[in-house]
């Protein structure tokens, strides 16, 4: 899990590198296929970069505040499977979590 945890931090790091040269549509773009790819992490320092670039922008407010929550809860899960050792335990115990992500009416 450690070896996940830390290649999940140096693609952030190297998107946060890549994002200062990218428009605000490409990060964004990046960060729609992060998030259909259930990556929150990663969706959600995609869409904070492309918020920095145009706050202004409400297209690009949205999904930044809606995945801050949900990138949250990936580390939160991820530290507590690293911490009980049993990644395959862990995961079969998070699948039987009910669905909690935020809906699209209330976003």
């Amino acid at each position: 899990m450690r070896k996940v945890t830390a290649t999940l931090t140096i693609l952030l790091i190297f998107a946060a590198i890549l994002s200062a040269a990218e428009s605000a549509k490409t990060l964004f773009q990046r960060g729609v296929k992060a998030e259909a790819r259930q990556d929150y992490e990663a969706a959600y320092e995609f869409y904070k970069a492309a918020y920095q670039q145009k706050p202004e922008e409400l297209k690009y407010r949205v999904p930044f505040e809606r995945t801050r929550m949900l990138s949250a809860a990936s580390k939160v899960i991820s530290q507590i499977c690293s911490a009980v050792g049993s990644t395959s335990m862990c995961v079969s115990q998070m699948k039987s979590v009910p669905d909690c992500r935020i809906s699209a009416d209330i976003a």
